[in-house]
């Protein structure tokens, strides 16, 4: 009997300890306790294993935690887009983000981190056809965006 042995391609994803639904051709993955983003056909990192986490994306951009602050990275680049400064940022709708700093809630653009709403609000709900609602001081506002 002759036994033949062959070695086997390495699949992409065994590098990988987790990897997420694959969106758009992208997926979120973590290795050795960070995460990043990677071509979900073939394994091609596209946001660099750095952040302790990653959200799912929305309009190409990820919000992600590194260390004790959020901002938001482009999905297919990693490029930062809003600076990691806020204790906590929300997904991307219409162009902007909801995030808090300080306690006190704000709107940034999430493609290059301008403040568009003060950080001054209690709550802000996410942008919906240009408008969003929010509270300060037990009033309610709706803030319009042009």
């Amino acid at each position: 009997m002759k036994v033949t042995i062959k070695e086997l391609p390495t699949n992409w994803r065994d590098q990988y300890d987790n990897i997420g639904n694959s969106q758009e051709g992208k997926a979120r993955a973590s290795k050795g306790g960070k995460y990043g983003m990677v071509d979900s056909s073939n394994g091609t990192v596209l946001v660099p294993f750095e952040y302790d986490y990653i959200g799912d994306f929305q309009e190409g951009k990820a919000w992600a935690e590194k260390g004790d602050k959020y901002g938001m990275v482009d999905s297919s680049n990693g490029n930062i887009l809003v600076p990691f400064e806020y204790d906590w940022i929300g997904y991307s709708q219409e162009g902007k983000a909801r995030a808090r700093k300080g306690g006190k809630y704000g709107m940034v653009d999430s493609l290059n981190g301008t403040v568009l709403v003060p950080f001054e609000y209690d709550y802000i709900g996410n942008s919906q056809e240009g408008k969003a609602w929010a509270k300060k001081d037990g009033k309610e506002f709706e803030i319009s965006f042009n």
